[in-house]
């Protein structure tokens, strides 16, 4: 389902084929309070943040992002990296980047509802980065939500199609994650001590695996085709409808912790998935 915020009309300001060099930002660099409701076509950072980097201070964010990428650095549309941003009712379609989180990446305070992510892609084959739509690697203290939003056909060539929190806390609810893909959490991956808590929604048809080579030939191992949940990490599920997607608890030293009903037998075992449509039952593949 497309999610609309019903209180936004049509964007206001229009930044299109803007470019920063040696520095972040392609068509706004922030270090104060921002508010814009934009569309943002075409714009390209050789740092982070291919439209919008905020560095500090606050920052409101609506409108449309597409074609935007970075060149080496993270967030091919928006990087945030020290401040409070607000992202509702936002487009993200299409935008790269070559660094980690393709539509948004973040290390501070984010908050997303109303917003859609498709079709966007982090890393490369030979620089495989995370999250197909927002990367988190939030400093101590902050922490980050999504609501009513939608992750559709975004593509992490590491870990994270939808979303990759590697530290931090996040909060998701009623939100959609539909044929992302990574090597590691096609939906959602929770990198180790990180706590997830995730409320209503839908993950259907996420794909994730890893590829291997075998006797001189490619062979794909899974890698947690809804969500990959690392050691030490804290998932916290309810209402959440599971379709034709796999839990897998990554390899680790030490133990995930999962929500009641959801088990592994054999946590060191890293041949077992946690198969959310058999209630829990832990299976072999």
């Amino acid at each position: 389902m497309t999610k609309l915020h019903p209180g936004l009309g049509t964007p206001q300001t229009s930044f299109t084929r803007n470019k920063s060099t040696g520095g972040q930002g392609g068509a706004i660099y922030s270090e104060g309070s921002l508010q814009v409701v934009g569309a943002f076509l075409n714009n390209q950072s050789s740092g982070s943040g291919g439209a919008v980097a905020v560095s500090e201070g606050t920052a409101s964010l609506a409108g449309s992002f597409k074609y935007n990428s970075t060149d080496l650095g993270h967030g091919g549309a928006v990087y945030n990296a020290d401040g409070v941003v607000t992202i509702t009712g936002a487009v993200f379609d299409t935008n790269f980047a070559k660094g980690n989180g393709s539509a948004v990446a973040t290390t501070s305070s984010l908050t997303v509802s109303w917003s859609q992510f498709f079709g966007n892609v982090a890393g490369t084959n030979a620089l495989p980065s995370s999250g197909g739509g927002i990367d988190a690697w939030l400093a101590t203290g902050k922490s980050m939500s999504v609501t009513d939003s939608d992750f559709n056909l975004n593509i992490a060539k590491g870990e994270g199609g939808g979303i990759a929190l590697r530290s931090g806390s996040i909060t998701v609810s009623d939100t959609t994650f539909l044929f992302n893909s990574a090597s590691a959490g096609g939906g959602l991956f929770l990198g180790e001590e990180t706590t997830a808590t995730i409320s209503g929604g839908l993950f259907r048809f996420n794909s994730a695996s890893t590829v291997v080579v075998v006797n001189g030939k490619n062979v794909f191992v899974p890698n947690g085709r809804a969500i990959a949940v690392s050691a030490g990490a804290t998932l916290t599920t309810g209402g959440v409808t599971f379709e034709t997607n796999w839990i897998k608890l990554l390899p680790a030293n030490g133990a995930a912790n999962l929500p009641a009903g959801i088990h592994n037998e054999d946590p060191m075992n890293p041949d077992i998935w946690i198969d959310l449509q058999t209630n829990g039952g832990s299976r072999y593949e």
